[in-house]
């Protein structure tokens, strides 16, 4: 286990541990963050890449005529696979009761991913601030400098000892959440 590894390693206050990610790392924090949400104090989760989403990677419509060696996703297969593993499972809710932060360049294709998350938060009530660079890429460098980002890391504390806890889960691999426990 990480977290383990490195309160054995730095004097770490676990109640103020944030997860955050770029791209490949932005959908990670959102997976992580969504099924294993109770280390946490806050999660930002920028241009999130879900497999297929890369704006690393040219459009079909950019590759030459008769080539299709890499074709991204449609809006509505980004979509699909978001709601499949996030909130259709029940997951989005994982969300509530902790600070997330979602940010993306305006030209980054990964703003799709966003887009749908940012919708799936709405739609459980997750408590979340998003911004979009205009004119940006897929540039990470330039979306985690924007003024919100690092004091958003800085602010949150967790609750080690919640009144009430949203938990929901699509595996017994990760069935705790504070105090509950779900068995099989």
């Amino acid at each position: 286990d990480v977290i383990e590894d490195m309160k054995r390693r730095f004097p770490i206050d676990e109640n103020q541990i944030v997860l955050t990610g770029f791209s490949m790392g932005g959908g990670g924090t959102l997976k992580l963050g969504l099924t294993h949400p109770g280390p946490f104090a806050a999660c930002a989760a920028l241009a999130p890449g879900m497999g297929g989403t890369s704006s690393l990677l040219p459009a079909a419509s950019e590759l030459p005529l008769g080539s299709r060696r890499w074709s991204p996703l449609t809006d509505a297969e980004i979509g699909e696979r978001v709601e499949r593993v996030y909130p259709g499972s029940g997951l989005a809710e994982n969300g509530l009761g902790m600070p997330w932060m979602l940010g993306c360049g305006g030209v980054d294709r990964n703003l799709r991913t966003q887009e749908t998350v940012s919708k799936a938060f709405d739609a459980t009530g997750v408590k979340y601030s998003a911004f979009v660079v205009p004119g940006v890429g897929h540039a990470g460098d330039t979306v985690m400098r924007q003024p919100e980002y690092r004091p958003f890391l800085l602010a949150h504390m967790r609750d080690a000892t919640p009144r009430e806890i949203t938990f929901a889960t699509t595996s017994l691999k990760s069935p705790n959440r504070g105090w509950v426990t779900i068995e099989g």
